[in-house]
């Protein structure tokens, strides 16, 4: 697509009104009304092609030009659009400047940079995430998975799920897909989401420093969920672009950008989000169909929702055909012994004699497949007095404290308002019901019954999530 026409398109889905001065066909006007009721009005002078040297003719019919639009659109904004600056002196750039007029290059005018990309000290989700991520690659390990078609049926398997997604968002692709990183709680999603996001930045990040158009990826995650506009996907949008964005624009033009291939949507934490807006199914839709259709998004969700998600289930059996799903896999002993070297430090007697006392005893054997368990029976063979393994109701108690110290940590729960012991009666009785439906999860109104009707303190919107 020609630069021109890219601007066109980027700005009418933004809902300006658009043409290309007949005077001038490398000039482009976009209009549209402000809350004063009179227009704000823009001039782009776009230049498709950048000159390998300096071509002090061509120069001069720009600046001419545009010191016509300066005469004729006194109040406009005046911009110059280049695919890059590279070609052009800086003479003509500093005299550009001195007239008024902005100049971009394609890859930093079409982009929604984050705060942290122009202050350093702003604390963004980009920067979160990647120390996020940093924090735990010492003893992060390959993550292994399944891969399913959007209708169930299975396409193959893997050792590490972050490599096999970065791999095909690293190509270059004209077709939409949406991926869905799917496992129970604690099997490593948000560990997985956190690193594919560090790869993706930095990828995003080394191309646009050689001025190459790349495709930066946005983490919409639980910090942007916002009461005030609503338990909505739109209402966690619009947090993320007035908290993450340095330049204002708006869902049209984010989602301009998605459908262009220049944005990839990433989504961790917001299950609850999936369960109660149903429009957020229509948006993704949107997104895999809307012309240019080059859109990519990320979607991690707990198992229990997968299976029980109506909404989910319709999308992916009319869908299917543009959805993967990775299901994270059981952690085999492999996967435990790496991780536990790494947590010793390659101590093999201790890695030795770890793997033998998980092995010898079942609760130890099952609970250590999950990711979360594996790193909390860490916890417990580092005790100078270890939990009796034989006594599984042991082993269960020992693991539900740090449950329960996480969803504390995580500062959604109020242990104020909801102690351990009812939050124990609740998970209590939401394990019955769990096993009356044959594991296949709980609706979300069926958990929140049970908390109100458990709870003596009144919950709050947050705490009920």
């Amino acid at each position: 697509m020609k630069l021109q026409d890219k601007l066109s398109a980027y700005y009418k889905a933004c809902g300006h009104d658009v043409r290309t001065l007949t005077q001038h066909p490398k000039v482009v006007e976009t209009r549209i009304r402000n809350q004063a009721g009179t227009d704000d009005v823009c001039l782009f002078w776009v230049e498709d092609e950048s000159p390998s040297t300096p071509d002090r003719g061509a120069e001069a019919r720009i600046t001419g030009g545009l010191g016509q639009l300066n005469d004729r659109y006194p109040h406009a904004k005046r911009f110059l659009l280049l695919g890059s600056m590279s070609g052009y002196s800086q003479e003509f750039k500093q005299f550009t400047r001195g007239m008024g007029v902005t100049i971009r290059e394609e890859v930093l005018f079409f982009d929604a940079e984050f705060r942290s990309d122009s202050n350093r000290e702003a604390a963004d989700i980009a920067r979160h995430l990647v120390n996020e991520a940093d924090q735990v690659q010492k003893l992060r390990v390959n993550q292994p998975f399944v891969h399913l078609s959007g209708h169930g049926e299975q396409i193959g398997s893997g050792d590490c799920v972050v490599s096999h997604i970065h791999q095909h968002f690293a190509k270059s692709s004209s077709q939409p897909r949406l991926t869905l990183i799917v496992g129970p709680a604690g099997a490593g999603k948000s560990i997985a989401f956190n690193e594919f996001f560090r790869r993706c930045y930095e990828d995003f990040q080394k191309n646009k420093a050689r001025r190459m158009v790349g495709t930066r990826p946005l983490a919409l995650t639980p910090r942007h969920l916002s009461r005030v506009r609503g338990n909505t996907f739109s209402g966690v949008v619009d947090t993320f672009l007035q908290t993450e964005v340095t330049r204002p624009i708006g869902q049209d033009g984010m989602n301009w950008m998605i459908d262009a291939g220049l944005l990839a949507l990433l989504c961790d934490g917001l299950d609850e989000i999936l369960a109660s807006d149903d429009l957020f199914f229509e948006y993704l839709l949107e997104r895999l169909t809307t012309p240019p259709a080059k859109g990519r998004i990320v979607v991690c969700v707990r198992d229990s929702l997968f299976n029980t998600c109506v909404e989910l289930k319709e999308f992916l059996r009319e869908y299917g055909n543009e959805v993967d799903v990775l299901q994270l896999d059981k952690w085999r002993l492999e996967t435990k012994r790496a991780y536990i070297g790494k947590r010793f430090e390659k101590d093999a007697r201790r890695v030795e004699e770890f793997v033998q006392w998980i092995q010898a005893e079942p609760a130890l054997r099952s609970l250590s497949d999950n990711a979360f368990y594996c790193r909390v029976i860490g916890d417990m063979f580092d005790r100078p007095e270890r939990p009796n393994a034989k006594d599984a109701s042991a082993v269960c108690a020992f693991a539900l404290v740090h449950i329960l110290e996480r969803e504390y940590e995580k500062g959604v729960i109020s242990k104020s308002k909801i102690n351990q012991t009812e939050l124990l009666d609740v998970l209590e009785a939401a394990a019955a019901e769990d096993l009356r439906e044959d594991f296949k999860g709980i609706p979300v109104e069926e958990l929140n019954f049970i908390a109100e009707a458990i709870c003596t303190q009144p919950l709050s919107n947050e705490e009920q999530d």
